[in-house]
């Protein structure tokens, strides 16, 4: 049984992944909110991925991790993503840094950031939204990217500021790379492939040589050593690492505990000629194949009686507590912002920078 913990608000991708590719293994999986975690008692033997753990609020990680500590050592259990241990992104970026694997530096948006190159850009440490801003050129454009993000409703401690890296190849193009790992098979997945720095799918440029090159990339895991060293170094054991090459060196964007695995029962809002998406599909087929390969490897049979876990009230309370509605505000947010958006950025940017400075001035002297 494998017993995937995740947040009520983040289980839609694997959800989605036991809906439609994963149809063989709905049998094998079981979703377990975290947020239904305090009022369990007792927990089967077998495998558990803990997903999205940092997506949980303070209180929700200490539940876990009280759970993890009480059930690590007993036989019978097997933990996927180690909640003492594995990396968040703002320490997964830094130890790459200065570890020489990656080219570019981060900081906090409450930091000193002279020490940083330009051009730099605002991102959030836990959401995964990709860039917050456009590539920022001064101090004053940062100040004010701050105070647009939390006019937004992101909170300043969980903004960074990270460096651009510019890994287009010779004619302007950039290609963005996702790899998941299970257990300890690293399985490629995706190539993003277009002329924007932030590569989404929606902005990749699809074209025969382009899926040939992805599928290549899928068969072949022509990064796997590189990727098996982060992994290893972020101690992660189930997630997706998104990443770019740079004088033949991988460049790692971020790696998400909880990725998208596949579009589920929603229709794609993306038309593809025939013979792209026919190449598509077969890299699709292999990858599933492979994934699904590496569920069960790592699954454990439920042939012991339950173990019950005995949590300290103080424990419970702050779980409890602390359940974390940032999400919902953030959606509110833009929802209000958006149908005014294009009247107030103009005559706003002396307003979000001096809310940028206020804020990071305020933080400091705290």
């Amino acid at each position: 049984m494998i017993n995937f913990l995740v947040p009520a608000d983040h289980s839609q991708g694997i959800q989605d992944y036991l809906d439609v590719h994963g149809a063989a293994m709905r049998n094998d999986f079981r979703i377990i909110r975290c947020e239904d975690l305090v009022h369990q008692k007792e927990f089967v033997r077998g495998t558990y991925v803990l997903a999205a753990h940092d997506q949980l609020s303070p209180g929700g990680a200490g539940l876990v991790l009280e759970i993890y500590e009480q059930l690590k050592d007993v036989q019978g259990f097997r933990f996927i993503n180690n909640p003492e241990t594995t990396l968040k992104r703002f320490d997964l970026l830094s130890e790459l840094n200065r570890r020489g694997l990656n080219e570019f530096r981060v900081a906090r948006a409450v930091a000193d950031h002279h020490h940083l190159r330009f051009p730099v850009f605002i991102r959030s440490e836990r959401l995964h939204e990709g860039a917050l801003s456009s590539l920022l050129n001064s101090e004053a454009e940062i100040q004010q990217a701050i105070g647009k993000a939390l006019v937004q409703g992101h909170k300043l401690k969980e903004l960074l500021v990270v460096e651009f890296c510019d890994t287009a190849d010779e004619t302007g193009y950039y290609s963005k790379y996702g790899a998941f790992i299970v257990g300890k098979r690293i399985l490629p997945r995706s190539l993003n492939y277009g002329k924007h720095w932030m590569l989404k799918h929606s902005q990749t440029e699809f074209s025969l040589p382009m899926v040939h090159d992805e599928l290549d990339y899928i068969q072949t895991n022509p990064h796997e050593e590189q990727l098996r060293q982060i992994f290893d170094l972020a101690h992660v054991d189930y997630g997706r690492i998104d990443y770019s090459i740079k004088n033949g060196r991988v460049q790692t964007w971020e790696i998400n505990l909880n990725p998208t695995i596949g579009r589920g029962l929603r229709p794609s809002t993306m038309k593809l000629a025939a013979d792209v998406d026919a190449v598509r599909a077969e890299g699709r087929k292999y990858f599933f194949q492979r994934f699904e390969s590496a569920w069960r490897e790592i699954e454990l049979p439920v042939d012991r009686p339950a173990i019950e876990v005995k949590v300290h009230p103080g424990i419970l309370k702050a779980a409890r507590a602390n359940s974390d509605g940032e999400p919902r505000l953030l959606t509110a947010t833009r929802t209000v912002l958006r149908p005014v958006k294009p009247f107030i950025e103009p005559i706003s940017s002396p307003f979000l920078r001096a809310l940028g400075w206020l804020a990071r001035h305020n933080q400091s002297a705290n």
